[in-house]
């Protein structure tokens, strides 16, 4: 007979069952829980291995990465060192340069913070530039000097983590501002001075020869930091409460547009500098002019630009001349005398004035009914009386200025597809400025990209600013602080907190998005990568090793923003507290 086992003291706890704890446990609760969960657990891991294997395979065996070394270092700084950009190629080092100062600026951040993150980030990119001055090129192909150059981020890891630990620019004020400073300083340095100066080494090189993925960098770079701020601006705009009178933005809608008929008109063309003086001109009338004579600005500029339309027809189709010029012509005529008038009389226009005013659509609109005659025009014309009567009834009417400017820049460039927005930037921007504006490819893409980012994470804090409680800004105004106080200080600290993984997507994004400012022909790392292919016959059978690879740089810079988010995540709390 078996031994009767003695009963558990009091307070004793059985283990639990080992098929419940440490790996068998996870295993089993994870994976095997079911026997359709254990079903596709077998069928993913045949997958996972088979992929690996094949994967492996081609790697290692089936993979020709001659094409890889090839490219080399066109696949970082693209055509930036090639006789066109630089005649005599002695300007790689001032990309090396550049490293060794973003190099500094990272050693900066570890001795500020002196975490485990600041220091792999540093250390990481730090050897990864001492490790390609081992890469066994040629001295004829990679220099000695180039080599040094890679070699000298570790002193200046060095020197950056000290200037950071042991004296005053170890703030984080202070470190900011140095790293705006390296990044101009940096641009200085890849754009090169004025070929007027003569200054050895310091060549101009054209934008239009940057490229790799120092191009991407440099853009990715910009975009972050500028459609953080901006985006933040965007959505704190979006919840603004500040209106003015609905006639002062109005009247500056209508003194912009006849702005641009009257530029059309007097140059042919599009000139950047009449429309803002008239856009202040119409700003002027709306503040100090009455409501009685802005009416008649707004009425009269409507009855010009259409007499001014008629007229010009008729000319044209009478006297055999261009249309469009000849309905400009007079529209500027007729346009420009009505909007010196309203400047001259000022506050004379009494109300019975812009009574007249106001009747005068509906009497033109009966005259065209009883003799029949453009019928459509007669019913705009009504449409149009009974807009301008309800305006004036409803004068004291609010206008949230600053709510529909954010509200239109963000639903404008959501709107739009990114590489779109790039061509108009290629296209149409340029017509907006003189043809001796110093206006560059790589300027308007970092506009674009950082506007479009910007609308974006406009969106993703203004869903962080929902998702706190009212009852933290009804605190803060029962403490006594103001508004300004209250969203820079409380909300809006919290809001980017509980946002973070949107913020870090976007950015990521952005990263990604880099790439298609191939369409304004900017030569990026897959567009250089393509191109190559493209150009050399030889190397079309090797497409696949180069996209793969690519794709490798992209999957590691990506990574690295995700890790960086996950430990920041981790030491704010968020999703735990």
């Amino acid at each position: 007979m078996a031994a009767i086992q003695p009963a558990p003291p009091a307070g004793y706890e059985l283990p639990p069952p080992r098929t419940e704890v440490g790996v068998i446990g996870w295993l089993t609760a994870n994976l095997f829980s079911t026997w359709y969960n254990t079903t596709l657990t077998i069928l993913a891991g045949a997958g996972i291995v088979l992929a690996v294997w094949y994967g492996l395979a081609w790697i290692f065996a089936g993979a020709d990465w001659t094409v890889i070394a090839k490219l080399g270092g066109r696949f970082v700084i693209g055509q930036y060192n090639t006789d066109a950009a630089c005649p005599g190629n002695n300007c790689f080092w001032r990309p090396q340069a550049s490293l060794l100062l973003v190099i500094a600026l990272l050693g900066m951040a570890w001795g500020l913070k002196g975490n485990a993150v600041a220091r792999n980030i540093a250390v990481a990119v730090t050897a990864a530039a001492a490790a390609f001055a081992f890469l066994p090129y040629s001295l004829e192909r990679m220099g000695l000097d180039v080599r040094l150059l890679l070699l000298a981020g570790i002193p200046a890891l060095g020197v950056g983590y000290a200037l950071a630990r042991f004296t005053p620019l170890g703030s984080g004020m202070r470190i900011t501002i140095a790293g705006v400073v390296i990044f101009l300083l940096t641009l200085l340095l890849l754009r090169g001075l004025p070929a007027d100066w003569s200054v050895p080494g310091l060549q101009p090189v054209g934008v239009i020869y940057w490229g790799g993925l120092m191009l991407n960098l440099i853009l990715a770079v910009g975009g972050i930091t500028l459609s953080l701020p901006i985006g933040v601006a965007l959505a704190l705009g979006r919840r603004s409460n500040l209106s003015l009178p609905l006639y002062i933005p109005l009247a500056a809608l209508f003194g912009f547009t006849a702005a641009l008929g009257h530029t059309w008109v007097l140059s042919g063309g599009f000139m950047p500098l009449l429309p803002g003086i008239v856009l202040i001109l119409s700003f002027g009338i709306a503040l100090s002019a009455s409501r009685g004579s802005l009416a008649a600005l707004l009425i009269a500029n409507v009855i010009s630009l259409g007499f001014g339309a008629i007229l010009g027809g008729v000319l044209a189709v009478n006297l055999d001349l261009a249309l469009p010029g000849l309905i400009t012509r007079l529209v500027l005529i007729i346009d420009a005398v009505v909007l010196g008038l309203v400047l001259v009389l000022g506050r004379g226009l009494q109300p019975p004035v812009v009574k007249a005013l106001c009747v005068l659509p509906g009497k033109v609109q009966a005259l065209l009914q009883q003799r029949n005659l453009l019928l459509p025009v007669a019913k705009d014309l009504g449409v149009l009386q009974g807009k301008l009567q309800t305006l004036l009834q409803q004068r004291d009417l609010e206008f949230p200025v600053v709510k529909a400017l954010c509200v239109t820049f963000i639903e404008v460039f959501r709107g739009v597809p990114l590489i779109t927005l790039l061509f108009m930037s290629q296209v149409l921007v340029p017509l907006a400025f003189p043809q001796d504006f110093p206006l560059n490819s790589l300027f308007r893409a970092g506009i674009i990209i950082t506007m479009f980012s910007a609308a974006y994470m406009a969106e993703n804090i203004r869903g962080g600013l929902q998702s706190l409680h009212p009852g933290q800004a009804e605190a803060a105004r029962a403490l006594g602080l103001a508004g300004w106080q209250t969203t820079l200080l409380i909300s809006l600290p919290q809001a980017i907190r509980n946002v973070i993984p949107a913020i870090v997507g976007q950015f990521i994004g952005l990263f990604k998005d880099t790439s298609l400012v191939y369409i304004i022909a900017m030569l990026d790392i897959v567009e250089t990568g393509r191109t190559f292919i493209l150009g050399n016959p030889e190397y079309l059978q090797s497409a696949r090793e180069v996209f793969v690879f690519v794709a490798i740089v992209f999957w590691v810079f990506t990574y690295g923003m995700s890790y960086v988010s996950s430990k920041v995540e981790e030491s704010l709390g968020v999703g735990r507290r």
